[in-house]
């Protein structure tokens, strides 16, 4: 009775091997069909992307490889290259009077067309915010040493045009009546800036539509303020070369800038 107990107990253990050994070469053989349709799409995918790059090449080959600088279109019909560029004949405007006006007296000054009726209304006086030329038909309009475009004569924050007397000034910066107070007062601390740095405002920082003291501007990322980032004693830098603002509005120094974006 008792070698047939025996007998019994090592057939159960050899069926269980058996099972066992079964299963796992189901979960290799299973393993290997993954890989394998993995590679398979791996391989598909490859090719997807060479056919891509063999149409895109295609569509290159058959257009001329000539862009048009006023729209981007390739170019196919005659253009003409000006300032560095590619135009379109019937893209060529006369800044003054907007006809266009081709090749033929399409004169070039400062990046921009003029006719040959206009040409002649363009000045020497060049505008100090778009740095374009103000032609005798122009306002213009004069202040604190610079000329300027009338249309160009804007509150620095809402844009809106300003007359000969609601405007004041920081930084030769022109703004509103309404938003002279928002230039001039950190929005941090609420104080003038003339009270700390004195009247040339050299450590006034914009951070979007507010104005801050350098050492009022915190990097989101390290909590520093930017202010430690400029070398006492040396050369006067530019204060916008010490931070970014990203797409989230949120401020970077220029230390964790690049450290920022490997993280992502």
């Amino acid at each position: 009775m008792k070698m047939k107990m025996k007998m019994k107990m090592k057939m159960k253990m050899k069926m269980k091997m058996k099972m066992k050994m079964k299963m796992k070469m189901k979960m290799k053989m299973k393993m290997k069909m993954k890989m394998k349709m993995k590679m398979k799409m791996k391989m598909k995918m490859k090719m997807k992307m060479k056919m891509k790059m063999k149409m895109k090449m295609k569509m290159k080959m058959k257009m001329n490889n000539h862009h048009i600088n006023n729209i981007k279109l390739f170019i196919e019909k005659e253009y003409i290259v000006a300032f560095g560029k590619k135009w379109h004949m019937n893209h060529v405007f006369c800044a003054v009077c907007k006809r266009a006006i081709g090749d033929e007296g399409a004169n070039k000054f400062r990046g921009r067309f003029y006719c040959d009726q206009d040409i002649g209304m363009i000045s020497d006086t060049i505008c100090d915010k778009c740095l374009q030329p103000i032609s005798c038909i122009e306002e213009e309009i004069q202040a604190f040493g610079q000329t300027w475009h009338s249309n160009c004569f804007v509150c620095d924050i809402c844009h809106k045009k300003l007359n000969g007397e609601d405007f004041q000034s920081i930084d030769n910066i022109p703004y509103c009546t309404d938003h002279i107070s928002v230039a001039s007062h950190c929005d941090y601390c609420k104080k003038s800036f003339i009270q700390k740095f004195g009247p040339k405002f050299t450590r006034r920082v914009r951070i979007e539509d507010k104005f801050y003291h350098i050492n009022h501007v915190f990097c989101s990322h390290c909590k520093n303020p930017i202010s430690k980032l400029v070398i006492t004693g040396g050369k006067d830098k530019n204060i916008n070369d010490l931070y970014r603002i990203t797409e989230d509005h949120l401020v970077l120094c220029k230390n964790c800038f690049p450290s920022s974006t490997n993280k992502k």
